[in-house]
């Protein structure tokens, strides 16, 4: 029997949330049945042009596709090449599916993708449709921006659904909006994010190593945060640290990741007096087996999807104190397993932080619920076969 051939494609090769989520299919599809590639452009890195997410693919033996004209930012030319680029590359690999994601490859690779389709129809040679699949891993037009970007970023996006077979939402809220648009009700599949549990490393160690990365000396009893992404402004960093300032308890705070915002956050850090409280401490890998470390997980984030880390604290057992920002509310309820509260609002998130710190017993228990939630409805395996259960269709 034939295989059937899966294409993934996206914007960037680093190794963020929807990186992750391409890795983890492409790499978990049974190899008997399908023949799988991903294609994705550069970092705009001159000695290296791809990410992590290249290597990692080709440790697993799935074949990496460099697309040179490729870049995040909108570049007419470069992205007119990028549309050529992809049609010739549907055309050579006739893949069954074309699976899309990110934001720029969801409109690009939805244009090509139809192209191509029609270009096959035409064909007298050969003519295989590939149904066009786009994973939304949480819409630009939910951040702040002028008016005008919002309206043309929704307008795009609706054009990506319209264009697209089908589209995978990964929370409840934005399929609920999404099924609004027109024409786009019968194309919207909700398939939240999965994983595998980590192999953590038990608390004893992960606060030794943190210890180590940090290069800072604390007791067994010192109370531990932590936070792992990308220093960017939709993280909500800077609410973060305003809420730390309040608490007037001993504890240290450590945020795991690299990212433009760096600076700026560690100018916030010494305007707060926050300099011996509060550490970045840039990329670390494999960062998620660390989590045990702490004794809470905070994210305050004023923008997401439906965030992988969230997911590991919780397969890791780890009290958390998340903002009501995107899927959030689809993982934690507010006092059942965790603590949820409004984005933005330093004294809400000071007040959470400080019940965790107060009621040790209660956040274990809230700990224990959430892992199981996790466990039973975001597991890697239930994701991958609602997937292949969508591509089939």
């Amino acid at each position: 029997m034939e295989k059937k051939k899966i294409l993934y494609l996206i914007t960037k090769s680093n190794f963020g949330g929807a990186q992750k989520y391409v890795f983890d299919l492409a790499t978990h599809l049974p190899k008997d049945k399908y023949d799988v590639a991903v294609a994705a452009g550069g970092m705009g890195e001159k000695n290296a042009p791809y990410g992590a997410l290249k290597e990692k693919l080709e440790e697993k033996n799935i074949r990496f596709i460099p697309l040179p004209h490729l870049t995040r930012n909108i570049f007419l030319l470069n992205d007119l090449k990028s549309l050529l680029d992809l049609i010739l590359l549907f055309k050579k690999e006739r893949p069954d599916v074309i699976h899309l994601n990110s934001s720029k490859m969801g409109g690009l690779g939805a244009l090509a993708g139809r192209i191509y389709n029609f270009l096959s129809l035409l064909s007298t040679h050969h003519f295989r449709f590939a149904t066009i699949v786009f994973t939304a891993h949480g819409f630009a037009f939910f951040e702040e921006r002028p008016w005008y970007q919002l309206r043309l970023i929704k307008m795009l996006s609706w054009y990506t659904v319209w264009l697209s077979t089908k589209t995978i939402v990964i929370t409840e809220k934005e399929k609920k909006l999404l099924e609004k648009w027109p024409y786009c009700k019968k194309k919207i599949e909700l398939i939240r994010n999965g994983i595998a549990p980590e192999a953590y490393l038990d608390k004893s160690e992960a606060r030794k190593k943190v210890g180590e990365l940090s290069g800072v000396s604390f007791s067994g009893d010192t109370f531990l945060m932590g936070s792992i992404g990308e220093l960017h402004k939709n993280k909500g960093y800077e609410y973060a640290f305003e809420a730390l300032s309040k608490l007037t308890f001993p504890f240290k705070y450590f945020v795991i990741g690299s990212g433009a915002e760096r600076k700026n956050l560690e100018d916030l850090i010494v305007k707060r007096g926050l300099a011996e409280k509060v550490y970045l401490l840039g990329n670390v890998p494999n960062a998620s087996r660390l989590l045990k470390a702490f004794d809470l997980f905070l994210l305050p984030s004023i923008k997401e999807g439906l965030p992988y880390v969230l997911l590991e604290a919780g397969f890791a057992g780890v009290p958390g104190v998340a903002t009501s920002v995107g899927g959030i509310k689809d993982v934690v309820s507010d006092l059942h397993n965790g603590l949820v509260v409004e984005p933005k609002n330093s004294r809400a998130i000071a007040d959470a932080i400080s019940y965790i710190q107060n009621n040790k017993n209660e956040a274990e228990k809230m700990a224990m619920s959430l892992q199981k939630k996790c466990q039973e409805d975001f597991s890697l395996e239930k994701m991958v076969i609602h997937t292949l259960d969508l591509y089939k269709s």
